[in-house]
């Protein structure tokens, strides 16, 4: 499909424009045998991409103002994984408490080479924190589940 878009300061001189580019290509698919040519308005709606960043646990959380920076290096190592990888860590890991353990490893491989000896800290440490987190909270709701 050809896209045909021209702006000037007077509106009719665009849609005069338009309708000639138009014409030529309605005549143009008629002698490459198209019958029926028919011409329809179309609405562009623009498309919003988030990526996988905004759907993992890690870009929520609250990462320490010092060193500066931090959120944004973590964010960088992540914008250079694979499609794949980056898919995986939107999803809770199936075996939960277990998969905390492989997903704080991961993040420990992936950033230690990446950050500098500040921000890895800092960034493993509130990555840590919030797997902590969430195994205690997986703990009390098992325990509340089995006691019901």
């Amino acid at each position: 499909m050809e896209t045909i878009a021209y702006k000037s300061k007077f509106p009719v001189l665009d849609d005069l424009r338009t309708a000639v580019k138009v014409t030529k290509a309605v005549i143009e698919a008629r002698k490459s045998g198209a019958t029926g040519v028919k011409v329809q308005p179309v609405k562009t709606v623009s498309l919003i991409d988030f990526g996988y960043w905004s759907w993992t646990p890690e870009a929520l959380l609250s990462y320490p103002k010092h060193p500066s920076g931090t959120r944004e290096a973590v964010k960088a190592v992540f914008d250079n994984l694979d499609e794949e990888t980056k898919h995986a860590l939107t999803f809770a890991p199936e075996d939960f408490t277990g998969g905390l353990v492989g997903r704080a490893k991961f993040w420990q491989e992936a950033l230690k080479p990446n950050l500098t000896r500040e921000q890895y800290s800092a960034a493993i440490l509130t990555i840590l924190d919030w797997c902590i987190w969430c195994a205690k909270r997986s703990n009390k709701e098992e325990i509340t589940a089995e006691s019901a």
